[in-house]
């Protein structure tokens, strides 16, 4: 005997309403469903199906990214990283203020130091004698080493802000601060000597001048190890412009 069942479907493939016919349900009828994607066939989500062919764009995707070869550890990136990048072994670095690779900044570092050394003994000549001609010269001598040393300070800082190695020295970080503040440490000398006259030069023009020369030793010191240990200024090879 067939069996015999109620046809639920809503298909209208041949045009008549078969939801509410009495169909014979049998095996070839059965595998014709089957075959046309009817009964006993899974039928995949249409949403899901939909979202699986498109892709996230980038800016919304969750996925960490691996990070690249010249980015640094976390909290090591962004002003710090470009100020002080991460230091790392390196070969000569040929200054960017040069001509024919002639580097300018040791030309003229001579100049101020020379000044400001020269202000120190003009000051301790006026303490030990009183006599006006070495307040005089020892004002002369701390302008005259404001200007060469703010030239200095101008050369220098085309190699320090143009080369990312040279800031990756920490050296290099106290050889400009610290001369940085011998160039403000003149200026204020200066305009105290330009007010106050010959009675400014002791103790106070001294005492500043003083002070400055000390921050020299220093700032002198670790501008050689910049040069002679860390190979900063020089050329590549012999030869090389």
């Amino acid at each position: 005997m067939t069996e015999v069942m109620q046809w639920s479907g809503v298909e209208r493939r041949d045009g008549s309403d078969r939801r509410h016919q009495e169909l014979p349900w049998q095996d070839e009828r059965r595998q014709t469903e089957r075959r046309r994607g009817g009964i006993g066939v899974h039928h995949p989500d249409p949403t899901e199906s939909l979202l699986r062919g498109i892709q996230a764009p980038e800016m919304l995707a969750f996925e960490p990214r691996a990070a690249s070869s010249g980015s640094t550890a976390a909290g090591g990136g962004g002003l710090l990283h470009t100020l002080a990048p991460e230091h790392g072994t390196h070969d000569a670095i040929p200054s960017a203020a040069a001509i024919v690779g002639h580097p300018l900044h040791p030309m003229v570092v001579p100049l101020p130091i020379g000044a400001f050394t020269g202000a120190v003994a003009a000051d301790v000549a006026y303490a030990a004698t009183r006599d006006p001609f070495f307040a005089r010269a020892a004002r002369l001598l701390t302008g005259a080493g404001l200007i060469t040393g703010a030239l200095a300070a101008v050369l220098g800082g085309i190699d320090f802000w143009s080369k990312g190695q040279i800031r990756s020295h920490w050296v290099a970080w106290l050889h400009v601060i610290g001369n940085a503040a011998v160039l403000a440490l003149a200026g204020v000398s200066l305009g105290i000597r330009a007010r106050g006259g010959a009675s400014a030069t002791v103790p106070r023009g001294l005492a500043l001048s003083a002070l400055s020369a000390a921050v020299l030793m220093v700032t002198g010191w670790v501008g050689g190890e910049l040069s002679y240990r860390h190979r900063v200024g020089v050329t590549e090879r012999e030869g090389s412009r």
